[in-house]
Order: C-alpha cells, then structure tokens, then sequence
C-alpha cells in the first residue's frame, strides 16, 4: 500500500511538536462525547485548498500548511467534507510524515 497524503495548518515553517497535539492532549474538554472523541484525534485534510480555505476561516490555526505523507498501517477516521482524524499517534511521529511546509 502506498503513503496517503494528507495536509495540516501549522504555525512555522518548522512546525513545533505542539502543532501535532490533539485538542485533548492540549487538555481541553469537551462536554458533549462525540466531540470529546474528536478531540482525541489528530485533525487532517484530504485537500490543499479545504485546508487553505480553513486559514482564511481561523487564522489562528497556522498561516502554513504541513504536508503530510500517512503509512498505510495508521489507521484513519471521518472523512467528512475532506476531514480526517489520526488517533494515537505521538507528535513526535507525526512530524516524521512532515514532507513540505508550504506558507500561505
């Protein structure tokens, strides 16, 4: 199987770990369970432009876009509207997938 390419919004051309954090690694929480179970996931995009439209939206997330290149055996869920999550996978693996940061 081939590397699944996927993007992310990230503050710096050499994202720091914290830009590979879930929202429930960062220690929010969330009332509601099934967004609490987002919230322990990696968010990724399947597009480079739904991921820019994303920076227009909420600037705050990043004003650069990490490519990402998935292993096949890291498994995926959603793909909803072109978004995925990634769970239990460390920062530090996740920023191995890094191929390019890309500024907006």
């Amino acid at each position: 199987m081939a590397l699944r390419r996927f993007y992310r919004l990230v503050t710096a051309p050499d994202p720091p770990l914290s830009d590979f954090l879930t929202y429930a690694a960062q220690g929010r929480i969330f009332p509601d369970r099934e967004v609490q179970r987002r919230a322990e996931e990696l968010s990724v995009w399947d597009s480079f432009d739904r991921v820019r439209r994303l920076s227009m939206q909420k600037p705050s997330l990043g004003r650069f876009v990490a490519v990402l290149d998935i292993p096949p055996d890291v498994p995926l869920s959603g793909g909803r509207r072109g978004h995925w999550g990634i769970r239990d996978a460390p920062p530090e693996r996740v920023k191995m997938w890094v191929v390019e940061v890309v500024p907006l």
